[in-house]
């Protein structure tokens, strides 16, 4: 199999299925009886959680495996925003970092922001007039405005609070910092060797305090690999895949959930496996259609949908049927929401946030 240029379609392709996955992924592991994932860190019995539940309760078997590898779309995300940049900043001009920077804000801060500043206008009516409703809004503002500085994965404790799914804010924003001294590296072994040297750091984090490897992973030296990854194919004309790598790649993303030194390389080798499989996609159906067009949405459903499980988990609980049904409905709120919220953020707030040039 030849891997060949990426398409803006074929990102936006990635993009929806990597969203799609994550949304559920966010669902299904908040319902009862989830195995658990190794996420930002590994235990073996996690797995062996996924096992038993799988041949106890096979009719389970969408909620257990999205909520157990679903978590793995996160690194097609990092990889496709490292693509991207790399396509977009291909040329030899040097990057002016300051321009750079405003653009990335641009397109990342005004969804966030807005997301941020109505859930809090939720929560306030709710506290104003539910009164059976505990709300610490003083708290909610201090976690918010950390949230809202692109930073709070660096402090310990703060990159799940409000909503656990904004977390990937602040990843994004770190590899957009760094991302100008990467895609300025002409020698494609320079990021060979910052792949290996984030892997050798979280490999000794892994041995010496794994209590600290989710640290790690919550934040860029967890993901450059990946992003590093998608600049070197943005590189390349093509890259071919035989299918004995193929098969060893499968293999490494497997014993990845049984070995935590193997389980570093398969946030790498995720992504990889996820490209090889989306070429067998037919470009003009339907459900191409349809990914794509999450795909384009992506920023706004990363916004939204973590708001939206709570309700939906009461019938998640009563069954497999009923998580699956509760799933679908989830989705069709979320992006009925989604499409309110980014008409709202794109045709009324955005102008005022990021005024014209011209005014």
């Amino acid at each position: 199999m030849i891997i060949r240029n990426i398409s803006q379609q074929d990102s936006n392709y990635l993009k929806g299925i990597a969203i799609l996955v994550i949304m559920l992924h966010n669902y299904f592991h908040i319902l009862d009886n989830a195995p658990g994932e190794n996420e930002f860190n590994f235990s073996l019995q996690s797995v062996l959680n996924l096992l038993h539940n799988l041949t106890s309760a096979p009719l389970d078997f969408v909620k257990q495996l999205f909520s157990f590898w679903g978590h793995y779309a996160v690194q097609l995300f990092v990889f496709v925003s490292g693509y991207g940049l790399a396509k977009s900043y291909s040329s030899n001009s040097p990057i002016v970092y300051k321009t750079y920077i405003i653009n990335r804000l641009k397109k990342l801060y005004p969804a966030f922001f807005f997301a941020v500043f109505f859930l809090f206008c939720y929560k306030f009516a709710v506290d104003a007039f539910i009164s059976n409703k505990d709300i610490d809004l003083i708290t909610y503002v201090k976690e918010a405005v950390l949230k809202l500085t692109l930073f709070a994965n660096l402090i310990p404790g703060q990159a799940l609070t409000i909503s656990s799914p904004w977390w990937f804010f602040s990843l994004i924003f770190q590899l957009y910092l760094i991302a100008p001294f990467l895609l300025t590296q002409r020698n494609r072994y320079t990021l060979w060797i910052v792949i290996v040297i984030a892997w050798l750091i979280q490999l000794s984090i892994l041995f010496i305090a794994p209590e600290h490897i989710d640290y790690l992973r919550l934040n860029f030296v967890g993901h450059l690999p990946e992003f590093c990854l998608g600049i070197l194919l943005a590189k390349q004309q093509k890259v071919k895949i035989s299918s004995i790598l193929f098969m060893l790649l499968i293999a490494v993303f497997i014993f990845g959930s049984f070995n935590r030194i193997v389980w570093l390389v398969s946030f790498t080798v995720a992504p990889i496996l996820f490209l090889i499989l989306s070429h067998f996609h037919n470009d003009h159906g339907k459900l191409s259609r349809l990914l794509r067009f999450f795909g384009r949405n992506s920023l706004y459903f990363f916004a939204v949908h973590g708001l939206c499980r709570a309700p939906f988990v009461p019938l998640g609980n009563q069954s497999a049927w009923g998580s699956w049904i509760s799933a679908i409905l989830y989705l069709i709120v979320v992006t009925s929401l989604t499409l309110v919220f980014k008409y709202l953020v794109e045709r009324i707030t955005l102008p005022l946030f990021w005024q014209k040039e011209t005014s």
